[in-house]
């Protein structure tokens, strides 16, 4: 398959983004961990999946879900649990915090099992073009996805 952009960087550029990870091929889905036990969701049929995680952990991550390789490619993080148990809604946060929160909720998370998790780079935008032209060597991938690091889910 050859990937293809939804804009340009030219686009990207004008709508001020700056950053740009890989779009890898999957359906949109979420990963909500409550006490050691990891769901994932899909939006666009509800296919659902368990995983055993850390039981430390509880957190909502949001990716790509690729279903025939059992591999979920992490993007962001809107939900943490704070030490003393608070839950916290980063949905409103800027990307840049929320992407941190998933680098470390990643960290923690220990999944096991059959399902291997990875957290997409974040790159500054000036990367986009050299990303882009490796894009043809890397397997399951969909594209470039554009972000501005200070905007709300």
């Amino acid at each position: 398959m050859i990937p293809s952009l939804d804009s340009t960087l030219a686009e990207a550029v004008a709508a001020n983004c700056d950053c740009v990870q890989i779009k890898y091929d999957g359906m949109h889905a979420t990963l909500a961990t409550v006490k050691g036990q990891g769901t994932i969701t899909t939006r666009w049929n509800n296919t659902d999946a368990t995983v055993k995680v850390n039981s430390n952990v509880n957190c909502t991550l949001i990716g790509s879900f690729r279903l025939s390789h059992l591999f979920f490619y992490v993007t962001d993080c809107w939900c943490v649990e704070e030490p003393e148990g608070n839950i916290v809604d980063l949905r409103r946060e800027p990307y840049r915090a929320r992407y941190v929160a998933a680098k470390i909720q990643m960290k923690l998370l220990n999944p096991t099992g059959p399902i291997s998790f990875s957290l997409v780079p974040s790159l500054p935008i000036t990367r986009a073009e050299e990303l882009w032209r490796s894009l043809s060597s890397l397997p399951n991938v969909k594209g470039l996805i554009f972000r501005r690091s200070m905007d709300p889910a």
